[in-house]
């Protein structure tokens, strides 16, 4: 800063020093040597820049490595909460069969809704005609104890 611009930044700001000498002469000790050092060169001593470039490099690869982890992260959440894949088999096997869900028309349903009737009072008799088959065998066996 030079002389001016100290007396100029006094003025705009209404501060007004009973010794401005000390102030100015502290600030123009070093005014040409930090008016050199604004250029563009390396700032600090020569081993002050590799270990600037290793601190950048280190930042670097940390934020990298966070974004890769966040990635991770979220694909790992993904594959967890992933739906276990299933299929909904037809009720009926066949040429009809085409995999997948199956929707029906209110007259498809009521066939399939007969269908299933019938299959349910198909396997009702086959229990009753079980149960006379055992009827049947428990008659011939007390039969044949008592021969």
């Amino acid at each position: 800063m030079t002389h001016d611009l100290i007396l100029k930044s006094f003025q705009a700001t209404g501060v007004w020093l009973i010794d401005a000498s000390r102030v100015l002469q502290r600030f123009n000790n070093n005014a040409q040597q930090q008016d050199d050092d604004l250029g563009i060169r390396e700032q600090g001593d020569g081993d002050s820049w590799p270990q600037l470039r290793k601190i950048f490099d280190a930042a670097v690869n940390n934020a990298i490595l966070h974004a890769k982890n966040e990635e991770l992260r979220a694909e790992l959440n993904l594959i967890r909460k992933r739906p276990i894949k299933s299929t909904t088999l037809t009720t009926r096997e066949g040429d009809e069969w085409h995999g997948g869900a199956v929707f029906y028309s209110p007259r498809k349903l009521a066939s399939e809704r007969a269908r299933k009737a019938a299959e349910l009072d198909e396997a009702a008799e086959l229990q009753l005609q079980k149960a006379r088959d055992r009827e049947i065998k428990a008659a011939e066996a007390a039969e044949k104890k008592r021969s």
